[in-house]
């Protein structure tokens, strides 16, 4: 898959519950792994422990996206882009999902040609369609968006469905809820608490599937497959080589039109926001 960056929050931190903290020697298997398969990218943060100096330090040709930590004024932007390696990263994000209500266009434009000036390609993190259409139009065309997508939550599908943009602008992330498919029945239970029988509901309404894991992850490898042969890049975290396999694996034996995604896109409405999940 060309068009896939492996996301390395979980190296290095405790994002999204992962314990075992991985070490150097097993971060240079997956770098060294991902650079032969010849992925797209490695996707990192200074905010994901030291991981970020690792994969820099090993990676050699392979180019790897990174991220701005939240800043208050032009000064604070300067003193981070500052410090970033524009020898190994080739994309930086803004890992500000307010961003575009903290700044007018103007100031952001500022900030986005200072990027571009350092020969780096600037990205919104967002998670909100309203921050897609503010800035899209007002923003240099290289600008790209990292948004989040699942089977629970189409909106940014929906809304490129119904409006023309370029699909190598809009990277999704979030593709299987922060591990919310692959859980148990129990596990499920646990998680979602009071706003299980809702989501069930609405889940088995739109989809006719029951709501259970092997639903979910068959919607999701083929949502994954779908949105691949459109053209987007997909931003999914691995902690090890077999879960790489796994996840290709499956996607080779999915089918991007078993369920009809344009008609589940047109008629979509979020059942659950990435956001909202304590996972």
């Amino acid at each position: 898959m060309k068009n896939l960056i492996v996301g390395s929050a979980g190296w290095r931190s405790s994002y999204a519950g992962n314990q075992e903290i991985l070490s150097r020697d097993k971060i240079k298997e997956l770098v060294n792994f991902i650079e032969e398969k010849g992925y797209k990218s490695i996707d990192t943060a200074p905010a994901y422990g030291d991981s970020e100096s690792i994969i820099l330090e090993l990676t050699k040709d392979l180019k790897v996206s990174s991220k701005l930590n939240p800043f208050s004024n032009l000064n604070e932007f300067r003193y981070q882009l500052n410090e970033i390696d524009t020898e190994k990263i080739n994309i930086l994000y803004f890992h500000d999902q307010n961003l575009v209500d903290k700044f007018d266009m103007k100031q952001l434009n500022t900030f986005v040609n200072e990027i571009l000036d350092r020969g780096l390609t600037p990205g919104f993190s967002i998670y909100d369609v309203e921050s897609l259409k503010k800035s899209k139009d007002h923003l240099d065309e290289a600008v790209l968006y990292q948004v989040p997508l699942n089977i629970f939550d189409l909106k940014f599908l929906k809304y490129l469905f119904n409006n023309q943009m370029n699909t190598e602008r809009v990277v999704f992330r979030s593709l299987f809820s922060r591990g919310l498919v692959f859980l148990s029945k129990e596990s499920l239970k646990n998680v979602l608490k009071e706003d299980l029988k809702d989501i069930r509901e609405e889940f088995e309404s739109f989809y006719k599937l029951p709501f259970e894991k092997k639903s979910m992850e068959a919607l999701t490898y083929s949502l994954i497959k779908y949105i691949s042969k459109k053209g987007h890049d997909l931003i999914i975290g691995f902690d090890s080589i077999s879960e790489i396999e796994y996840f290709i694996g499956n996607i080779d034996i999915s089918n991007e039109n078993a369920f009809g995604w344009p008609s589940l896109i047109e008629y979509s409405e979020t059942i659950n926001r990435i956001e909202d999940l304590d996972l």
